[in-house]
């Protein structure tokens, strides 16, 4: 496995939007930014429950699909601007705001991690002919990478 360079965290930076309107005004703005905040390559939405709702209306379908069309927007265009390099990654901490087939309605991708044993995670993924494995762990609210595997029929990646 390769040590890992301190380095990279220069190339790390983190924006906290406590609000779906904070969110939505970064999807809005996001085309006209030229700083490093304004131009990532990964977009992770937290708990996007939470800011489901924020948002008024009465169909939780609609509103999830309100939020995920201003993020797949938001991507798209930056994917547009710098040659396709930026995802977006989504988590649903509870079961009753799972909204997997809106998900797929938008072209995302739904993943399950699982906890075995409690503090150990696992997720994998298949698409196509790729597969995804990451397992980590979380110790006093850090996560910590313990593997991350790609495979593309029979090829291997880390």
């Amino acid at each position: 496995m390769p040590s890992s360079d301190s380095r990279v965290l220069n190339y790390i930076s983190f924006l906290y939007l406590d609000t779906v309107e904070d969110v939505m005004d970064f999807c809005a703005s996001v085309h006209n930014r030229e700083d490093k905040v304004g131009r990532p390559n990964l977009i992770i939405v937290d708990d996007i429950g939470s800011y489901i709702e924020q948002l008024q209306g009465p169909c939780q379908d609609h509103k999830v699909a309100k939020l995920c069309a201003l993020l797949c927007d938001a991507v798209h265009c930056l994917n547009n601007k710098q040659g396709g390099s930026c995802s977006l990654l989504l988590s649903c901490l509870r079961p009753s705001q799972r909204f997997t087939s809106v998900y797929w309605k938008m072209g995302m991708q739904v993943m399950d991690i699982q906890e075995n044993p409690p503090g150990e995670f696992a997720l994998s993924t298949v698409q196509d002919d790729s597969t995804l494995e990451v397992e980590f762990n979380l110790r006093r609210g850090v996560l910590f990478l313990k593997r991350f595997r790609v495979t593309v029929k029979g090829k291997k990646g880390v």
